[in-house]
């Protein structure tokens, strides 16, 4: 029997006790940051909508009886740590709404054919001392590999991509001391990739290159067994989809590049040691980036890597059904009435939002300058 999915509150109660592991460890290396994780999402407001068409089908139809309905988050404060379970939680649901949006324009307003397959580049697990050294050559690797101007073949069948950085540490690795970083990438492939002998390209031809590129940068540097390349299928229509009017057989795909920069699960179980290797290697480094038709058209949609924001697909089908106000207390989140300071604090955000402004103007007396939601 498939397990019940958690919803939006369970979601951030986890959220809070993953969080609890990140704060003890920044509690050693970074106070400030200890701090801002505490207070992270420590109030919200949570909006419920309903699809509209299923409203009227059924007036009189309650909000816990919707099959189709979506919650979105509006937080006072988000910390936007790397490591924070709230940001990351909320950026991976923003980047996955963002990336859907791009290939629907690309598929339904471009009409441009694509190939759509899901690449992952692994490297030999490197000592954690050795992590920032390879996480650089592998970016830089990574660049060369896609590179227009360069020397290798593979970039010859790109449209466009988005790669997402990843690092993981399981039970074995942490015992040796080791990371595993990888990249993924979702990839627009022009149909010639598969359909063409003359200049068709396999699994191993991408891992020799990949390899090359690598060691143009080090040449001492380990040698990679294997990568993974996956051809991404409609879980419906198979095949004819990827030309078709819908972009639901990249979701899986989608999911993987919007995934977080380190599984929350690892972080609570790692040493602090190596806590300390990754957040010095990942401060301010960019672990998603975009290239080709994909970065022309997120480019024209005008989205922003500065805000995190909680998106959800298709909001023009969704009517807002109720609000509710939760605060931390105790570790756990606890609904609260909208008093009147509450209930102006969220009209200053609907405000915001609808000026599109990243700094609202208006001021609470008491939560001083509104932040951005």
């Amino acid at each position: 029997m498939p397990k019940k999915p958690k919803t939006f509150l369970e979601k951030m109660n986890k959220n809070v006790e993953n969080n609890t592991s990140i704060i003890t460890k920044y509690k050693q290396l970074n106070t400030k940051y200890a701090d801002n994780i505490l207070h992270c999402a420590s109030s919200f407001f949570l909006e419920k909508y309903f699809s509209q068409y299923q409203k009227l089908d059924n007036p009189q139809i309650s909000y816990n009886d919707f099959n189709d309905s979506v919650e979105k988050m509006k937080p006072f404060f988000l910390c936007k740590n790397k490591f924070c379970s709230n940001c990351t939680f909320l950026r991976s649901r923003k980047l996955f709404v963002e990336t859907y949006n791009i290939l629907d324009n690309i598929v339904n307003v471009k009409n441009i054919n694509f190939i759509a397959y899901h690449l992952t580049l692994t490297v030999k697990n490197p000592a954690v001392e050795h992590y920032k050294t390879c996480q650089d050559t592998m970016n830089k690797a990574f660049k060369l590999l896609v590179k227009s101007t360069s020397k290798y073949k593979f970039k010859d069948f790109i449209l466009g991509y988005q790669s997402s950085r990843e690092t993981t540490q399981n039970k074995d690795a942490r015992l040796r001391g080791e990371l595993h970083p990888h990249i993924h990438v979702l990839l627009l492939l022009k149909p010639d990739f598969l359909y063409d002998c003359r200049s068709k390209m396999t699994k191993n031809d991408i891992l020799r290159e990949w390899n090359m590129c690598l060691k143009y940068f080090d040449p001492t540097f380990p040698e990679s067994t294997q990568i993974a390349l996956q051809k991404i299928k409609s879980k419906t229509e198979a095949e004819a989809s990827i030309y078709g009017k819908s972009v639901d057989l990249q979701n899986n795909a989608i999911a993987e590049v919007s995934k977080y920069p380190v599984k929350i699960s690892d972080l609570v179980d790692m040493p602090i040691e190596d806590f300390k290797v990754l957040d010095k290697t990942l401060h301010h480094a960019r672990l998603i980036t975009y290239g080709g038709i994909i970065k022309t058209v997120r480019a024209e949609l005008k989205f922003s890597d500065e805000k995190i924001e909680d998106k959800f697909l298709n909001p023009e089908k969704y009517k807002l059904y109720e609000v509710k106000f939760y605060e931390l207390l105790n570790k756990k989140y606890i609904e609260k009435p909208i008093t009147e300071l509450e209930q102006a604090i969220y009209e200053d955000m609907k405000k915001a939002r609808k000026r599109k402004l990243n700094k609202p103007k208006t001021k609470s007396r008491v939560l001083g300058e509104c932040p951005p939601v």
